[in-house]
């Protein structure tokens, strides 16, 4: 009798046509392993190697002209727009710097305007209260002090405006285009110094491993057809209730006699 038994694979789904006393001829094919998993994680690695071997091919062959000269207008607008940015943020903080002292000097004029507006009230109320002056008088010069009042104090408000706003929104714009500029110059130069042999040796060594991993992959998936080592009779009883069974490493298959 020749035992087969499954010596490179651990547990599996099992399945069978045979039956007992069936003549195999050397060759047959006994039992048929469900390999789905590794079959699946093949084409896996089949793809995978694919692109890294094109990858590989593309850093031998460097950098095309093309590729050049698109980065070279990639790093050409990066560096106008922050250009670009730098003069409008330069032109804010110019007109910022002006802005507090004309406000200011707003401010000043309309105190002197709340000033005066408050003596005329004041020196109105006296005369009015003494019966020599007219209540319309009277009410005219505390409508031109309260309006006085509210003006000087819009302006001072604005002054507080003014002095609070740096620019910030504009500074951080222009630091994004600026990072952005030194980016797309960084990648220009290393487009121009072309691949270095530490990336050669890395994708060679990504190649080679999934390289292995495919033929290992592929050896277990030859692996899970059990073919008959010898003609003879099948001797194992109710083969076909194998199927769906889980086998392990060294369990009994079938027996040929």
């Amino acid at each position: 009798a020749y035992e087969i038994r499954p010596r490179d694979w651990s547990s599996d789904v099992c399945s069978s046509d045979l039956e007992e006393g069936q003549h195999i001829a050397k060759g047959n094919l006994l039992v048929r392993i469900d390999e789905a998993e590794n079959a699946a994680e093949l084409e896996k690695v089949r793809a995978e190697l694919q692109v890294k071997q094109a990858q590989l091919r593309m850093l031998q062959a460097g950098p095309r002209p093309e590729e050049i000269a698109l980065q070279r207008r990639d790093v050409e607008t990066a560096q106008t727009k922050a250009e670009y940015l730098r003069q409008q943020l330069a032109e804010a903080e110019r007109i910022q710097a002006l802005k507090p002292a004309k406000t200011q000097a707003s401010l000043q004029k309309a105190q002197e305007q709340l000033e005066y507006a408050r003596s005329e009230y004041q020196r109105l109320d006296r005369l009015y209260k003494d019966g020599l002056a007219a209540r319309q008088q009277w009410e005219k010069a505390r409508q031109e002090m309260l309006s006085a009042e509210k003006e000087a104090e819009a302006v001072a408000a604005e002054l507080e405006i003014v002095r609070a706003d740096d620019q910030a929104e504009t500074r951080k714009d222009y630091a994004v285009a600026q990072r952005e500029f030194e980016q797309a110059r960084s990648r220009l130069d290393l487009l121009l110094a072309g691949t270095r042999s530490e990336q050669l040796e890395s994708a060679r060594a990504e190649i080679a491993q999934l390289d292995a991993q495919r033929k290992y992959l592929e050896t277990q998936l030859q692996q899970g057809s059990v073919i008959s080592p010898v003609d003879g009779v099948l001797a194992t009883p109710k083969m076909k209730e194998k199927a769906g069974q889980r086998v392990r490493k060294g369990d009994l298959i079938a027996n040929v006699l």
